[in-house]
């Protein structure tokens, strides 16, 4: 019973380390396609550039993880609600349902993932540049 007790918390370490390096690889190369299209290079100078972002900008781009799965989940738990209680209704609560989901599906989830998109692509673009390209203090009252 030792041997499996060990065994099973060595398979839930390496579990653990395998998603947390799937994780680490994810948002490394997440900005690769807006590198690609922004900067219009090849998939290989993307996923380089991409890279460099992500790794001066490891706790920008996670808190921006983190603030686009909470406007998520804003926006799916109501509508989860709103469907429960649809769902109670006998006769009509079907037909509702379904013009709910057709509804959720075509207005709401494609503006949530041009938002979201918007947001990653600005995202890239201002901290590609760096500092080199930020506005100077002294020249911040002209504009």
């Amino acid at each position: 019973m030792v041997c499996c007790v060990v065994g099973l918390r060595g398979v839930f370490k390496v579990l653990l380390v395998m998603f947390l390096y799937l994780i680490f690889i994810a948002f490394s190369l997440y900005l690769a396609r807006f590198a690609i299209v922004v900067d219009d290079v090849g998939a290989i100078e993307g996923i380089k550039r991409s890279y460099s972002v992500f790794s001066s900008n490891k706790l920008d781009l996670f808190l921006l993880a983190v603030i686009m799965v909470a406007v998520i989940f804003v926006i799916e738990i109501p509508y989860m609600i709103l469907l429960m209680i649809v769902s109670s209704i006998p006769v009509i609560g079907s037909i509702f349902q379904v013009i709910l989901q057709i509804g959720f599906s075509l207005i709401v989830m494609p503006l949530v993932i041009a938002l979201i998109t918007v947001w990653l692509t600005t995202f890239y673009i201002d901290r590609k540049s760096g500092i080199k390209n930020k506005i100077p203090p002294d020249q911040l009252s002209v504009i």
